[in-house]
């Protein structure tokens, strides 16, 4: 949470510097670069927290990677 706050803060403040350069190449990428980030912070707050919450979900009900819809029966060791 935090620390994608302060990276995402960090980016864009050093893109918003770039907006000043005089250097047309620059200028084009930090325009383009300064959206990319705004929307892959939102990304990251939002759709790819959830999912984690999903996969943890799935993970603590014992279903399988790629064929959810299956469980995983757990083996017990005879010997513990």
């Amino acid at each position: 949470g935090f620390s994608i706050f302060v990276t995402t803060l960090t980016s864009v403040v050093a893109f918003s510097f770039g907006c000043i350069s005089s250097i047309p190449a620059v200028s084009w990428l930090v325009l383009y670069a300064f959206p990319t980030l705004i929307v892959d912070f939102l990304y990251q707050i939002t759709f790819f927290i959830a999912l984690l919450v999903l996969d943890d979900r799935r993970v603590n009900e014992n279903r399988r990677d790629c064929l959810i819809c299956s469980t995983v029966k757990s083996r017990v060791d005879p010997n513990e």
